[in-house]
């Protein structure tokens, strides 16, 4: 009966630490494996937007991001790394830049990870569990029109401007050519 006693009051305990661990918060990210890669071509730099909620629970929360994964190919492009999220909250952005060299294979595959970690202030009180999410984004490298649905050419707009600018202005020279040798046969 004592041993039936122990174990449940044991069994209590580890309950309430578990529930302890429990996040109040999340990460969401528009990529994902399989059907929804981030697809960049080589030399391509693109940045990305995770977004941060806190609908759970009554607390404010701080968060510190770390790219844990794909450190070679993507950055947190806000320097200060610790996020203030509000309770209620659902659209607080973390933007991630990721930058392809221009030497990787096509279909070459990176996965970024970034790690969210709750910080608690400690105040003289017992030493608190903090929780972490985190999201990975997929990258996968094709050829420049895969990854865009373009061809080339639609890289340099200003290009597409003048080609059609020249091609209006020789349309120009023909017609006008044209008119004028039919006005001289008059």
């Amino acid at each position: 009966m004592k041993n039936k006693i122990k174990l449940n009051l044991g069994l209590f305990i580890i309950f309430l630490l578990i529930v302890s661990l429990v996040s109040a918060f999340g990460v969401t990210t528009s990529y994902w494996l399989p059907d929804k890669p981030l697809i960049l071509y080589p030399g391509e730099t693109r940045e990305v937007s995770l977004v941060l909620q806190n609908m759970v629970g009554d607390k404010d929360l701080t968060l510190k991001a770390q790219i844990t994964e794909g450190s070679e190919v993507a950055e947190l492009v806000n320097p200060d790394t610790e996020y203030f999220v509000p309770f209620g909250s659902k659209d607080i952005s973390v933007i991630v830049r990721v930058y392809i060299p221009e030497d990787v294979d096509l279909e070459e595959e990176y996965n970024v990870a970034v790690t969210f970690k709750e910080i608690i202030e400690q105040k003289g009180q017992m030493l608190e569990m903090s929780g972490s999410v985190g999201a990975n984004i997929p990258v996968l490298i094709k050829s420049y029109s895969e990854s865009t649905g373009k061809s080339p050419a639609m890289k340099n707009p200003s290009l597409l401007y003048a080609l059609a600018i020249v091609i209006v202005l020789a349309a120009v020279i023909v017609f006008v050519t044209f008119k004028k040798k039919k006005s001289k046969n008059k």
